[in-house]
């Protein structure tokens, strides 16, 4: 496989900065807005500083940020007045975990009450699920769910006090309580926002042995697990926090995003999985809501339905397995698939004797099951508040009555991103002086290490995850859709961009000292990225401008992708957002025209469940 050269000199850097092991000194947006940002000042307590950083809207040096965060949270550690005594002990729950797993640093700092520099990008993970979560809540996107019996959205329109998806959800779910449709209305809106913000990536699979050797990151020959030895496996590539900022990961990315989105709204998620032959297979996330499992599949893209327009628990697909096998596919969608027929499977992945091995799967990382997130969770209070930890014994307590359920275990993978992160920055580091490595390097970060290096994009992105879609008039700061409208470079800007000195400062292009054949190779990889990072702002603006309530601008925006996207990596993405922009303004048969994509010859990875969904729309249709 071919690489565009600009992204091989990325690659090949001595410090191979994507990872922000090195980065701008000066996160600069524009003079004006740089001069009237707010600093943190002396006055401020150490856990104030710390969380001012937590929750910035930019994007800082990954360097300086770790060490604010890490020293701030030290010294406030150090200085506490209050006893801060909190009951803690270490969950029975984390014995479930692989031995390998059980070793690693992070997990061995469970018990410390000593913060680590890594969990500077915990917290801003947090940070950005509960202002997402929060989000949603307040500016809720109608038409996130396409019943038999369409939900009458007009009634939040006329009345912004209500709820009309609760409304609409409460007259199918009658046996719920209303908190318990309230829940069931915010968790369908993150598992919504799940789908639109993260463009669905294909799932690893096995490998053969010529195989694992051909792409290992360490240079030994001992059996390990692959993400120990730096190979690719099904939900393990990114943090939740990275997911969001690239805007791309595999299904259980896409499901750990959900589930961390409805844990800073107190809504219990959880990972089904289907146990065979000693080895989990994780199914889908399902929401814990009256005491019941709400399905939501986000390989499919959507919750599974009921035939009455109820989303499905996972009682009533084990008294009715044909809730499962009315998501195969008909003869008629079969055939739109063409040739992607002959290789895929066309029947639901999960069958009636399946249901008899389900196993939960608590998602909790190493720092959710530590002794200081517990701490600090219990100082914060009002605006500050964020869920930090997860108890996976409670919820095991509350899953106790379920009989479906046959064992709660700890779900490796938030500890497989741990291992598989480390070992591919360490792998970074050694490139520098091993050029098979970087060969093999290169296939896992040509996408990240153009938004890696380019900080400017990063603070949009940060400003969109956290919902600043606009400025008050007057104001210096700038909006993400502003920010990503300024990075729709043209050809003209970026071939002239050695002479835009406001941008060679903002990204530290050119520094003291420097040789003129170093800052020409800086220059180029500039243009490189910026005429990628033109394409990402584009189809960003897309995503930002539809979730603002603007479908129509959206529109243009994900049609101008395709004019610089010729490898087309947003492809499914802007299909699926096409679509859901044109069920939200009333047009049916164009939306389920982009969700079958007769006319495409590659079908995006979500194929299937946006079969299903214009299936939904098409009897919603009937139905009216």
């Amino acid at each position: 496989m071919k690489y565009p050269r600009f992204l091989c000199a990325v690659i090949c850097c001595s410090t191979i900065a994507f990872l922000n092991i090195s980065g701008c000194k000066k996160n600069r947006l524009a003079d004006e807005e740089w001069s009237s940002m707010s600093t943190v000042v002396a006055s401020q307590d150490h856990l104030e500083r710390a969380l001012s950083y937590v929750n910035s809207d930019r994007q800082l040096e990954q360097a300086e940020f770790e060490e604010q965060v890490y020293s701030n949270l030290s010294r406030w550690q150090e200085n506490r007045t209050d006893t801060g005594n909190i009951t803690w002990t270490q969950d029975p729950l984390f014995e479930t975990l692989p031995k390998e797993y059980r070793e690693i640093q992070l997990a061995k700092l469970l018990n410390s009450t000593a913060y680590a520099y890594s969990d500077s990008q915990f917290l801003k993970q947090c940070s950005w699920l509960k202002s997402v979560a929060n989000r949603l809540e307040k500016q809720p996107v109608v038409n996130v769910w396409p019943p038999v019996e369409p939900i009458d959205y007009s009634v939040q329109t006329k009345d912004n006090s209500k709820d009309a998806l609760a409304i609409g959800l409460k007259t199918k779910h009658t046996d719920l309580s209303d908190a318990e449709v309230g829940k069931l209305a915010s968790a369908l809106r993150c598992f919504d926002w799940s789908t639109r913000a993260i463009q669905l990536a294909a799932t690893p699979g096995k490998l053969s042995e010529q195989e694992t050797q051909e792409q290992k990151l360490v240079r030994n020959d001992k059996k390990m697990p692959l993400p120990m030895m730096g190979i690719l496996g099904p939900g393990y590539r990114t943090h939740p926090y990275q997911t969001m900022m690239y805007g791309t990961g595999d299904y259980l990315a896409r499901a750990r995003v959900f589930i961390g989105l409805c844990q800073q709204l107190n809504i219990d998620v959880v990972m089904l999985g289907i146990e065979k032959d000693n080895e989990i297979k994780p199914w889908l996330p399902a929401a814990l809501i009256g005491k019941k499992l709400y399905l939501f599949d986000s390989l499919l893209g959507i919750a599974i339905p009921t035939p009455a327009g109820k989303i499905a628990t996972l009682s009533d697909v084990i008294k009715d397995s044909s809730l499962l096998t009315r998501l195969n596919l008909t003869t008629d969608e079969r055939i739109v698939l063409g040739e992607m027929a002959n290789t895929t499977n066309t029947d639901y992945r999960v069958t009636k004797d399946d249901l008899e091995n389900v196993v939960v799967l608590v998602d909790a990382s190493p720092e959710q099951l530590s002794r200081r997130m517990a701490i600090l969770e219990n100082a914060l209070s009002g605006n500050e508040r964020m869920e930090l930890t997860v108890d996976p014994t409670s919820l095991k307590q509350q899953l106790s009555s379920n009989e479906a359920i046959k064992k709660v275990v700890l779900w490796d993978v938030p500890f497989k991103t741990v291992v598989f992160r480390n070992v591919l920055i360490q792998a970074i580091r050694a490139a520098s002086t091993d050029n098979e490595l970087q060969v093999r390097i290169r296939r896992l970060i040509l996408d990240e290490s153009v938004i890696d290096n380019f900080t400017l994009f990063q603070t949009a992105k940060t400003r969109y995850l956290q919902g600043l879609f606009d400025t008050p008039r007057g104001s210096k700061k700038y909006s993400c859709i502003r920010l990503l409208s300024d990075m729709r470079y043209t050809n003209e800007e970026i071939a002239g961009v050695a002479q835009n000195d406001w941008l060679l400062a903002a990204l530290n292009i050119r520094q003291a000292g420097q040789s003129a054949q170093n800052f020409a190779r800086r220059i180029a990889i500039l243009k490189g990225t910026m005429g990628r990072i033109r394409i990402d702002a584009a189809y960003f603006l897309g995503v930002a401008n539809f979730e603002w309530g603007s479908p129509s601008t959206a529109i243009n925006w994900f049609d101008r992708v395709v004019d610089f996207d010729q490898e087309g990596r947003w492809n499914d993405g802007i299909n699926y957002s096409k679509a859901r922009c044109y069920e939200s303004l009333g047009d049916y048969e164009k939306a389920i025209s982009l969700y079958r994509q007769e006319k495409r010859k590659t079908k995006s990875r979500q194929i299937i469940g946006n079969l299903i969904r214009s299936r939904m729309l098409k009897t919603s249709e009937t139905s009216k």
